[in-house]
């Protein structure tokens, strides 16, 4: 049996940015109901609106190495916008990454393993994914060699007792120097997470589609697509067809 590529990918969840007061609303936030529906609320229950707003070290991070990892991306087709996480898996989980496995850096408040049991069966049982286990998936299926966590220092973190196939880490952004000497980029994905996501700072996501566009001349359309609709089961590998 052939020895599996590796292959770097960049992963980019806006609502890293809002450390300041995710936690404030995050236990109000359930992928199954629309995220307008969340926002009202999120305002009905904890007033959140006044409360709003984001790290500008955070904020700049995510420009500098989206940038960066622009530049070194061996083919810039190979980027995905989209408004939620597990739309990564249409690519992710494909048929074409076969013989690939994934060094995988995730920029993202949310560590998106599981956070229950339930979650965790849903995937080892059903392949019934969401976009807080969609990682958990890709590991269910070994197609993680190393999964890289960039969290924040508020974040929740995974089960210790977690047994997981491939290597799992998590890291402040100032103590993982190794995504800025990573030297091909293979894919990458960035999501607006509007669950999470003010609507108000949809604009950073939106001069990070202009900043690849511009570079790019591609023209981006977002996937507004979920990987598992209404707890459909997806069998590994994913076939587009």
């Amino acid at each position: 049996m052939s020895e599996k590529k590796i292959t770097n990918i960049l992963s980019i969840d806006m609502d890293y940015i809002l450390s300041p007061c995710i936690n404030l609303y995050n236990d109000l936030v359930t992928a199954e109901h629309a995220p307008e529906k969340i926002w009202d609320k999120i305002q009905e229950i904890r007033n959140a609106d006044k409360h709003l707003s984001y790290e500008n070290e955070a904020l700049k991070y995510v420009f500098d190495v989206f940038t960066m990892a622009l530049f070194k991306l061996k083919d810039k087709n190979n980027v995905c916008f989209a408004l939620n996480h597990d739309a990564i898996l249409f690519e992710l989980a494909s048929m074409k990454h076969t013989e690939h496995v994934f060094d995988l850096y995730n920029i993202d408040h949310h560590h998106d393993i599981y956070y229950n049991e339930n979650a965790r069966l849903d995937v080892d049982k059903y392949n019934v994914t969401t976009l807080a286990n969609w990682v958990w998936y890709l590991d269910k299926h070994s197609k993680l060699n190393h999964y890289r966590w960039i969290h924040n220092p508020n974040s929740f973190f995974p089960d210790k007792n977690m047994k997981s196939k491939g290597k799992m880490d998590g890291y402040l952004r100032d103590k993982l120097q190794q995504i800025y000497e990573v030297e091909e980029w293979d894919y990458i994905f960035v999501c607006n997470s509007p669950h999470w996501l003010p609507r108000d700072y949809d604009v950073f996501f939106e001069m990070l589609i202009k900043i690849y566009e511009n570079m790019t001349r591609n023209k981006v359309e977002v996937n507004k697509e979920v990987f598992s609709p209404n707890g459909l089961s997806r069998e590994f590998p994913y076939d587009k067809k």
